[in-house]
C-alpha cells in the first residue's frame, strides 16, 4: 500500500501539464519585460 501511495505522488509530480507549461511561459515574459523596459535602447544609446 505505501509503494502505491508513493507512486501516485510520482505520477502527479509528472502529471503536471501547468507546472511545465508555466516554466517556458515565464522564461520569454522577463526577456519581454526588459526589452519593454528599454533595456536594448540603453544599450544601444
Amino acid at each position: 500500500m505505501e509503494i502505491i501511495l508513493d507512486n501516485t505522488t510520482v505520477e502527479r509530480e509528472v502529471a503536471s501539464p501547468a507546472d511545465v507549461l508555466f516554466i517556458p511561459t515565464y522564461v520569454p515574459t522577463i526577456e519581454e519585460t526588459v526589452k519593454a523596459s528599454g533595456g536594448h535602447q540603453q544599450a544601444m544609446g
